[in-house]
This record gives structure tokens, sequence and C-alpha cells, in this order.
């Protein structure tokens, strides 16, 4: 019977030699400091390359603000993950849109927005931060599809000859 081996995207990386059960207790706190440090990276970048006074269309920076942190949100949970990283990548994709969805409903009906545009502003930049996240989903699967791809498949018990 053949059995279709597990792909470890993060192989390559440092923390691809951590125990299984320590990334899976990180994976969710990295994607949360993931979201973080590309942040504080991004202003940092943005502040270098346009001062801090800068004449910079900020509906584009913030929307790249908005992309970034969705990519990041579910790339560094998906990598971290030891194993069904596809499957992770989905779980946080959908979670992401459902706390953004929450977050957004919920505000809403406070009355944070103050208008139309507003509305629009912030439901564009939810959209984009759930489409970004679910352009890293689906970069996570093509990257291990393209691995299988490739690969050998290990066969249980010992090794045909």
């Amino acid at each position: 019977m053949r059995k279709e081996r597990e792909f470890d995207l993060a192989e390559d990386m440092f923390f691809a030699k951590w125990p299984d059960t320590l990334r899976w207790v990180l994976f969710l706190p990295s994607a949360l400091l993931g979201c973080v440090l590309a942040s504080v990276l991004w202003n940092i970048i943005m502040t270098l390359i346009h001062g801090t006074n800068n004449q910079l269309d900020h509906g584009w920076y913030n929307l790249l603000s908005s992309a970034i942190l969705g990519a990041t949100f579910v790339g560094f949970s998906a990598y971290i993950a030891p194993r069904k990283q596809f499957e992770v990548a989905t779980t946080m994709s959908i979670l992401l849109a459902i706390i953004l969805a929450s977050v957004f409903v919920r505000s809403y009906d406070l009355g944070y927005y103050q208008d139309t545009g507003q509305v629009l502003y912030y439901l564009m930049h939810n959209l984009v931060t759930v489409a970004a996240g679910i352009a890293v989903m689906f970069y996570v699967k093509s990257e291990i599809d393209s691995r299988q791809k490739y690969s050998t498949p290990i066969h249980e018990g010992k090794h045909a000859t």
C-alpha cells in the first residue's frame, strides 16, 4: 500500500528541527507575531523611502499594509505548522475572514463609521486582507503540489526492490 509523503514547507528553515508539538503550539502565536513584525518592517521601509512627512497616497499605503497583514497571518502559521500545512492555511484564512467580519459588523453596530465612504473604506481593507490570506493559501497548495510532483512516494514497510 502506498503512503503519501507529507511535506514540510519549512524543511530548509531553522524551525524545521523543532519538535512537532512545539510547532503546533506556536503556529497561531507565530501568525500574530508575524503580523506585528511585518507591520513594523513595512512602516520602517516606507519611512526610509518616503520620509516622515511624505506625500504618499495613504489609500494605497494602507491597502498594501492590509495585504501584508493578511499574507503574513496565513503564511507564518502555515510554515510553522509541521504537517497539514494547506489545511492550516485554509483554516487560518477562514479564521481571518471571521475575525475581520465580526470586527467590521460590531464597529458598524456601535456607530464607529461616520458615513458611507468610511464603511466602504474599511470594507475594502478587510476584503484585501482576506484576499491576500487566500492568495497565500493557494501559494501553499501550489508549493505542496509541486514538491509532491517531483518526489517519490514512501512505501509502507520495506522499500520495493
